[in-house]
């Protein structure tokens, strides 16, 4: 629609046509990695969720623990979070 545009990409093809490659198609272990990759990201926001969600929780009900561990991911948070729910 943009005539400017048109003229700046008439003129990057003019003069650089050679460097140009068509486009392929993404190869079946591509595509998988895409999905393992977006399968991450989601796992990696659901983690983040919940453990925002035992913060609000332990906030609640069983504060000192978040005083006395940064981390609530940790083996030892999780052993004591089974122990004593």
């Amino acid at each position: 629609n943009d005539p400017i545009d048109a003229e700046l990409l008439a003129k990057f093809l003019q003069h650089h046509h050679t460097a140009i490659r068509s486009l392929q198609p993404d190869s079946p272990q591509t595509r998988r990695l895409a999905e393992l990759v977006q399968l991450r990201r989601q796992l990696v926001e659901e983690r983040k969720r919940l453990t925002l969600q035992l913060r609000s929780s332990l906030q609640n009900y069983f504060p000192l623990i978040l005083e006395l561990f940064e981390n609530l991911e940790s083996d030892l948070v999780t052993s004591l979070l089974q122990r004593w729910p």
